[in-house]
């Protein structure tokens, strides 16, 4: 494993651009259901924040689909971190581009064809949202930051990088400009003290919450139908309840007011 420091800077450089639960994972890779979960002081993004569209240019699917399944064990592992690996298939997954599926060249060492992760791994370093570490390697099992998770949201946009800094540790660093974007759309949020603690490693509540918000999926938690998937690491008090439930059904659904969701059916 490289130096952190190094790897990051390399991997996701600011002049170019790392499960959710059941990406697809084997079973042997599945996270140890006995593993204590942690929680953050607060979530990555803010669930009172008004939704917002998202942009026109919008790579994504429009359809709400599933894009997060839970353990053959009956867990979802909120509080779970996520590795480069599982995010990149689970942001293939949501992927509307029609070449997706195309038979793509192996183009790390460390990431085999026929392993799970290999289409979304290769598909996202063939249109430059993730690359490699100096030494070639992708490192799929490494866990992903903060930083590297908002890059990879904002380099599926154009946008142009601002002057200003929207939290004060992030001043100098690599990913400024993605963060700031990412925050300015309303997807990512600081903690309390206002900082953004971009090498903190991302949870999969995290993940859900800020791609939710990038799609402008979110449905509010008293109106959930009582055909919801129950999870046994999954009380509805956690603070991202609704939109793990809302990125784990495929759903037909209308628009309130508010802009949040009432679901018509699976």
């Amino acid at each position: 494993m490289p130096d952190k420091n190094v790897a990051v800077t390399a991997t996701w450089s600011p002049t170019g651009n790392g499960s959710i639960p059941g990406v697809a994972t084997p079973e042997e890779d599945l996270p140890d259901p006995d593993t204590p979960l942690t929680d953050p002081d607060t979530p990555l993004t803010d669930p009172d924040t008004p939704l917002t569209a998202p942009d026109d240019d919008s790579p994504f699917i429009a359809d709400h689909i599933q894009y997060i399944f839970g353990y053959s064990n009956g867990s979802v592992g909120p509080d779970n971190p996520i590795t480069r690996a599982e995010m990149c298939v689970l942001l293939f997954r949501l992927l509307a581009a029609e070449d997706k599926n195309d038979s793509l060249d192996a183009r790390f060492p460390d990431v085999k064809k026929g392993v799970w992760y290999y289409q979304g791994v290769t598909y996202l370093a063939s249109i430059g949202i993730v690359t490699g570490y100096p030494s070639g390697q992708f490192e799929p099992d490494a866990l992903i930051t903060r930083a590297e998770f908002t890059a990879m949201l904002s380099r599926f946009f154009e946008f142009e990088p601002g002057s200003g800094t929207s939290f004060p540790d992030i001043t100098s660093h690599w990913a400024k400009n993605y963060i700031n974007y990412a925050a300015s759309k309303d997807w990512v949020k600081g903690y309390p003290d206002g900082t953004f603690r971009p090498e903190n490693n991302l949870t999969r509540a995290e993940a859900v919450t800020a791609i939710n918000r990038m799609l402008n999926r979110g449905i509010d938690k008293a109106d959930l139908p009582g055909w919801i998937p129950k999870y046994n690491d999954l009380p509805s008090t956690h603070w991202a309840y609704a939109d793990i439930i809302e990125a784990s059904v495929r759903h037909l659904y209308e628009r309130k007011d508010d802009g949040k969701e009432i679901w018509m059916e699976k």
